[in-house]
């Protein structure tokens, strides 16, 4: 055997098990590849070579890399782009999961990224720009046209892209007419919205730069407090070792501003539940359970979980099941190699609505280590006929019986009428919001 190729298979192998490690910290994250493929194809039409190719370059095998490197390091300097700014390293169609990824990691595993796979692309995170890796043949860097030139005409290509929905994700109280969406979007941005489901009432608050993991969060029952588990991830977050990069804080909603606040220096376990209103079950390790002198927990009992461990499925998993759900089926995967995970057999839990006549079923598939996707349908427990809830993200029965899911940004109410079709009324569109400075009012600043 060719002792390169062992080497390479060797190189790439021992990278996908970083990229798990580093996927599993939150230090890269994984997107849609299909999504980046189809932005690809609008935002670069046939049209290109006359209107968006910034250059063409043919490589030798035997300087592919340095020639690579060097292009890369060009792209960077016209772009203006920093270290910490992320790329979306994608490929063709059934590649899996893309990655996106600061420069800076990048520019550090620059040969094992050329060498898996054999051929890709590299973009900016909106793809603005691109570049097209064939493997030690030629290396394109192109200019998207911009959105605002491309018509409805654009060769069969359709209406110029719309900027992608708002990715929704909501938790509700248990014994108060409250709950909390998280949205997401841009990517690296995360508002937090009050919802009174009894007004359907929607309040903004503060955003977050970084990400939040909202499957290990909770509102308290009374739906005054909010445990959550958040990481930022820039080069001074990273050498703070006070606050660390990564935290579980205790806030009041919709504001971020952390009264109760655990350091904990990695993207291990974290978050928690409230048990109740006063009592608080902390998913840290006792070393990792010791809160900031500046922001000590008062007035709750805290309770440590010395045998923590994962991400999110230990908290959500006790969540779901403390909130009625219940699993009808367990997820069957197995590994295709180093990082790729395939389901074999969906995850299927279920919950059944207040009067007792229909269950709302959530269907996991695991697409990567932390890619994740949902599908929900609604079931009459007296006919058995299933009513899907179209592209939901999310679904739940509020404390009113009400179905109320959420797609594309956008948060809906929905009965099932006698027909068994899903009839829904759109409750509020949170698309249009854009990151900006929230200052907290003093209720949200103190206990």
């Amino acid at each position: 055997m060719n002792p390169t190729s062992d080497e390479e298979a060797a190189n790439r192998r021992r990278f996908l098990a970083e990229m798990r490690g580093m996927i599993a910290s939150g230090e890269i994250e994984t997107a849609d590849n299909e999504a980046y493929l189809a932005a690809l194809r609008m935002r670069y039409p046939h049209d290109f070579p006359t209107r968006s190719e910034a250059f063409s370059r043919r490589v030798r095998e035997e300087s592919y890399e340095a020639k690579a490197r060097g292009v890369f390091e060009e792209v960077v300097n016209q772009t203006g782009l920093e270290d910490t700014d992320r790329v979306a390293i994608f490929g063709g169609k059934g590649m899996g999961d893309s990655i996106l990824a600061p420069v800076r990691i990048v520019r550090e595993r620059f040969k094992e990224i050329l060498s898996f796979p054999r051929s890709f692309f590299l973009a900016a995170e909106d793809v603005s720009w691109c570049m097209a890796f064939q493997y030690r043949r030629r290396i394109v860097f192109r200019r998207a046209i911009p959105q605002s030139e491309l018509g409805t005409n654009q060769k069969g290509f359709g209406a110029a892209c719309p900027p992608p929905p708002a990715r929704l994700y909501a938790i509700l109280a248990r014994e108060a007419p409250v709950g909390v969406i998280f949205r997401r979007g841009p990517t690296a941005w995360v508002q937090m919205v009050h919802w009174d489901t009894s007004t359907d009432t929607f309040t903004p608050g503060q955003w977050f730069h970084g990400r939040v993991y909202d499957h290990r969060s909770d509102l308290s029952p009374d739906g005054t407090k909010l445990i959550y588990f958040a990481a930022h991830f820039s080069r001074r977050a990273k050498a703070d070792t006070e606050y660390t990069y990564a935290w579980t804080a205790i806030s009041k909603p919709p504001y971020y501003t952390a009264l109760a606040l655990w350091p904990k220096g990695d993207c291990w376990h974290g978050g928690g539940l409230f048990e109740t209103n006063d009592r608080v079950w902390l998913n840290h390790r006792l070393d990792r359970a010791i809160p900031h002198p500046d922001h000590l927990p008062r007035g709750l009992e805290i309770v440590p979980n010395p045998e923590a461990y994962g991400e999110d499925g230990p908290v959500e998993g006790r969540r779901q099941e403390r909130d009625g759900w219940s699993l009808r089926r367990e997820m069957i995967w197995h590994e295709v190699g180093p990082g790729r995970p395939v389901t074999d057999q969906t995850e299927i839990v279920v919950k059944r609505s207040a009067d007792g006549k229909r269950v709302l079923r959530e269907e996991v598939t695991m697409y990567g280590w932390v890619d994740f996707r949902y599908e929900y349908t609604v079931e009459s427990v007296e006919t058995g006929v299933a009513t899907p809830v179209p592209c939901a993200v999310w679904a739940d029965w509020d404390q009113n019986g009400r179905l109320v899911f959420a797609r594309e940004g956008r948060i809906f109410a929905g009965e099932i009428d006698s027909d068994g079709q899903l009839q829904e009324r759109e409750l509020v569109d949170l698309n249009g919001a854009r990151p900006e400075t929230v200052p907290p009012p003093e209720w949200a600043a103190s206990w």
